[in-house]
């Protein structure tokens, strides 16, 4: 047996009703929730907004949009973001007027030192995952120089999807199992990767393994190509 839905609440209203425990339907519910009165009619309130020298008419609580936007953004109708104020950031040169921080840095100070791998995130974040935590060169999305380099080796010997597959896992060079299922052990074998450096094999077509491997610069490696001539 079926239930009849029930009517609005309101008097000579006939529609249903929108939200159960409201018991108004959908154009008294608005009504209320914007306005606090279920009989209120745009049309025959056009009293102006209640912000002084404000001539625009209300559109809620008493506001005109503008000022009610920035009563629902700031907590005053009056309040502009160039009245917040811009805590310092971390670096004593910076002179940036960006109001935001994350980290205790501006937003070009934070994203400049994210790219580095400088940052470590703050002991809020630190406190919640200690547990997660394995290695510290990968927290929440801030991985180290020596982490790249590990998981860049591994996507261009087993994905083949990698652009550099072709020339790595495509030739049959493979990374070493206990490298390729650990990067602690990686870490514990060949160290931080030095600034200016990355990983090389000794012999280009060999495996990436301890014996194979090494931190190198771009000049080493380029002497150490497989169309390098041999003296």
């Amino acid at each position: 047996m079926s239930t009849r839905q029930a009517s609005c609440s309101v008097k000579d209203c006939d529609r249903l009703v929108y939200v159960k425990k409201s018991g108004y339907c959908q154009t008294h519910y608005a009504r209320v929730r914007r306005h606090g009165d279920t009989l209120f009619h745009r049309v025959k309130n056009l009293s102006p907004c209640l912000v002084e020298n404000c001539n625009k008419v209300n559109k809620a609580l008493g506001y005109c949009g503008a000022h009610y936007a920035k009563h629902l953004k700031y907590g005053n109708p009056l309040s502009t973001a160039k009245e917040l104020k811009r805590a310092d950031c971390k670096v004593s040169s910076c002179i940036s007027k960006d109001t935001k921080m994350v980290m205790g840095f501006c937003r070009l100070h934070y994203q400049q030192r994210k790219r580095e791998g400088l940052l470590k995130p703050s002991s809020v974040y630190v406190s919640r995952a200690k547990r997660k935590i394995k290695h510290g060169h990968a927290i929440y999305g801030i991985k180290s120089r020596t982490y790249v380099s590990w998981k860049k080796m591994r996507e261009r010997c087993n994905s083949p999807k990698d652009i550099g597959y072709k020339s790595y896992g495509g030739r049959g060079i493979r990374v070493c199992e206990e490298w390729n299922n650990s990067f602690v052990a990686f870490l514990r074998d060949m160290g931080e990767r030095p600034i200016g450096k990355t990983i090389d094999r000794l012999d280009s077509n060999g495996n990436y393994e301890l014996k194979n491997c090494r931190w190198a610069t771009n000049l080493q490696q380029a002497r150490n190509k497989r169309n390098s001539k041999k003296a």
